[in-house]
């Protein structure tokens, strides 16, 4: 078997070594402490981003959560403005039904005047009518 390294007892490719015996033992350049510092911050990135995923969740439930309570909001506006509608309704229904009473209790007043007009007119003819037999029983 030849090696594929002809001759060189080690073959320095991208700062790691490969050894003449040919055992793929490559190192990348990296020793164990770089290599353990590496996936220590590489755990470190995934519970931030895990920590990231769960605020994110969170804050979408809260803008859930201020859109329901505007869209509940934007319902209590709007049975508000009916609410408003039905009392100016009820408001000029209560308005006519004043004048209609009080358009009766004027013509009341009125009928009673007249019917108080007419008895005292009738009286006063019946005042002259006797006076005037009185007057002619004299002659």
């Amino acid at each position: 078997m030849a090696s594929w390294f002809r001759g060189a007892s080690y073959v320095t490719i991208n700062g790691g070594i490969f050894q003449n015996n040919e055992t793929s033992r490559y190192n990348g350049g990296i020793s164990n402490q770089d290599r353990n510092e590496m996936v220590e911050k590489i755990k470190t990135l995934e519970e931030r981003l895990s920590q990231l995923c769960v605020a994110q969740e969170a804050v979408m439930r809260l803008q859930e959560n201020v859109m329901r309570q505007q869209e509940d909001l934007k319902r209590q506006q709007e049975d508000l403005k009916q609410e408003q509608v039905d009392m100016k309704r009820q408001q000029e229904v209560m308005r006519r039904e004043q004048e209609v009473i009080i358009d009766r209790e004027e013509a009341r007043r009125r009928r009673k005047e007249l019917m108080e007009f007419s008895f005292c007119f009738m009286f006063f003819l019946f005042l002259v009518i006797k006076a005037g037999d009185s007057v002619m029983r004299l002659k």
